[in-house]
This record gives structure tokens, C-alpha cells and sequence, in this order.
């Protein structure tokens, strides 16, 4: 979609893929990013060990690149 930017996380153990499932019930008018963790799915492993805190800095970043200034 072209409207509010919609960030989802997959929960402990989770990826992308479990989103499959709710994505086509949203409203098509979001604009939906599913981001997945290091070391989940189909990403590579981390250094060192996973925390809350990688995985917000992780998404922080993603939300940086991207340039997302309002999101949900």
C-alpha cells in the first residue's frame, strides 16, 4: 500500500512467514514491512548472543534506512 507504514516482528522462533496469514486481512491501503530478526528464518546467525536490546537496535535501524519517520 501507499498509506501508514505497518512494521510487524515475528515473535521468539518466528520469521516472516508468520505473517502470511494476517497481511492479507489488513487493510490494503498499509504499507506493510515485516522485519525479522538475526538469526531467525532465513537470516544468518548472530555474533554473539541475541537480546532484546540487538533485536530493537536491529529494528531501529531497519526503520533508519528505510527513512520512516511515522510508522505503527
Amino acid at each position: 500500500g501507499e498509506g501508514p507504514v505497518l512494521v510487524l516482528t515475528p515473535g521468539t522462533w518466528g520469521d516472516y512467514l508468520s505473517f502470511n496469514r494476517l497481511v492479507p486481512h489488513l487493510d490494503p491501503a498499509f504499507r506493510v514491512i515485516v522485519v525479522e530478526f538475526r538469526g531467525q528464518g532465513d537470516s544468518s546467525a548472530p555474533l554473539s548472543g541475541a537480546t532484546i536490546e540487538s533485536h530493537a537496535d536491529d529494528l531501529m535501524a531497519v526503520i533508519g534506512q528505510l527513512g520512516l519517520t511515522r510508522y505503527y
